[in-house]
């Protein structure tokens, strides 16, 4: 992949079905860095692309992780963005991985990553590249008063989306990125994966100072692109991967 101005194809780009094989394959023709799968385990063991739950794990006519990761192979340099929905998949993605011939530099792992995943299983970011989400950083890391890391839960103990939690943290978000770049440093973490903000400009910069890459999701519209083209981000995720391939030209 690149140093910067990556893009990775969301599942469902370019008007196919999330999580297919033609969601892929879409990703890959129309000039892609990386292509993102959900992956969740279903009733047999098997590793299956879908973003949402079945509590039966019946998931009929969803494609093994398997066949993604042969499209992968066979497409040459591309990378795959496992968007991780369950945890206990992660040994069994990276084992998969592996048998596939895809490394570290091509094994992107979002979602489900946390903190305290990480630092019991520090072979995870020896075999893939993590790109952790920013929310995931929030619920445990967060600046106090005496400028010392806590876990996040002790502040908002519901589950929030990424955005929500960023808004309720507005007047102390300096404080806390900082806490949460330190930290992310600290554990070898060098990708946060966040969602696009109007505010973004100065967390990129300050991100891309600290040796921090941005990865933004999700962006389908060309001003929003561009914006962040200019500002040198890591990587845009996008359902528009033919627009954002052509926008980029402009960069270089």
């Amino acid at each position: 992949m690149r140093n910067n101005l990556n893009i990775t194809a969301h599942t469902g780009c370019d008007g196919t079905r999330n999580d297919s094989l033609m969601s892929i394959e879409a990703g890959i023709r129309f000039g892609a860095d990386a292509v993102e799968v959900d992956v969740r385990l279903n009733e047999k063991g098997c590793l299956i692309l879908s973003h949402d739950e079945k509590k039966d794990r019946k998931y009929e006519n969803h494609p093994c992780l398997a066949d993604a990761f042969d499209l992968i192979v066979r497409s040459g340099g591309i990378a795959v963005n496992c968007d991780i929905k369950e945890v206990e998949t992660i040994p069994s993605v990276l084992e998969l991985a592996a048998e596939k011939g895809i490394g570290p530099e091509r094994l992107i792992l979002t979602g489900s990553v946390t903190p305290l995943v990480l630092g019991k299983n520090p072979i995870i970011l020896k075999r893939s590249s993590v790109w952790i989400n920013i929310e995931e950083c929030l619920r445990y890391f967060c600046l106090t008063e005496n400028e010392t890391v806590k876990t996040f839960q002790e502040l908002i103990m519901n589950t929030m989306e990424a955005d929500t939690l960023l808004a309720s943290l507005a007047p102390y978000s300096a404080s806390i990125m900082e806490a949460v770049i330190t930290e992310c440093l600290r554990r070898g973490i060098k990708v946060i994966n966040l969602p696009y903000m109007e505010n973004i400009a100065a967390l990129i910069h300050r991100m891309k100072e600290r040796g921090i890459g941005a990865s933004v999701w999700t962006v389908n519209e060309e001003e929003p692109l561009k914006r962040l083209f200019g500002l040198g981000a890591l990587n845009v995720t996008t359902r528009n991967t033919r627009l954002a391939a052509e926008t980029r030209k402009s960069f270089g």
